[in-house]
C-alpha cells in the first residue's frame, strides 16, 4: 500500500476519509461504530497486511465493500458486498501495465449509486413529513 496524504471530505453529510496506509486503518479501527461503511479498493484483492484492522471493523458492525479485480481473493472473502471490475494487462518496453481506468469507473458509480440512495430517502422523509402534517 502506498502512503498518501489523509483526506477527510463530508459527502451528503457524511464524512469520507481516504486511508492510504495500514496504520491509518489501524489508527480509524478504534473510532469504528456500528452501521460505518468502509470502502477498499485493491487492485489484486491481496490485503493480508490490513486483514486484521478489516476484521476489527467487521467485528464492530461495520459494513465492508470491495472493489477489486474479478477473482477470488482475500478481500473478497472479508467482504459483505464485493464490487468486481475487469481489465486488461499489456506490455509496453518489456514492462507489464493494467488500465487503472477499471477500479476508478466501479468506485464512481458507487459514489453515485449512495448519492442517488440518499437523495431517494430525503425525498421519502420529506413525502413522509408532509403526509403527518
Amino acid at each position: 500500500m502506498r502512503v498518501k496524504k489523509l483526506v477527510s471530505i463530508k459527502l451528503n453529510n457524511k464524512f469520507s476519509i481516504d486511508i492510504s496506509a495500514p496504520l491509518e486503518l489501524k489508527i480509524a479501527s478504534a473510532s469504528i461504530k456500528p452501521g460505518d461503511v468502509l470502502i477498499v479498493a485493491s487492485f489484486s484483492g491481496n490485503v493480508a497486511l490490513i486483514e486484521r484492522e478489516l476484521k476489527i471493523f467487521k467485528s464492530k458492525g461495520a459494513i465492508l465493500i470491495a472493489v477489486s479485480e474479478m477473482h477470488t481473493s482475500l478481500l473478497a472473502s472479508l467482504a459483505d458486498y464485493t464490487i468486481y471490475f475487469k481489465t486488461t494487462r499489456f506490455d509496453y518496453k518489456d514492462e507489464a501495465f493494467a488500465s487503472m481506468l477499471p477500479i476508478h469507473q466501479a468506485t464512481n458509480l458507487l459514489a453515485i449509486a449512495y448519492f442517488e440512495y440518499v437523495r431517494k430517502q430525503e425525498r421519502l422523509q420529506k413525502e413522509n413529513e408532509e403526509r403527518d402534517l
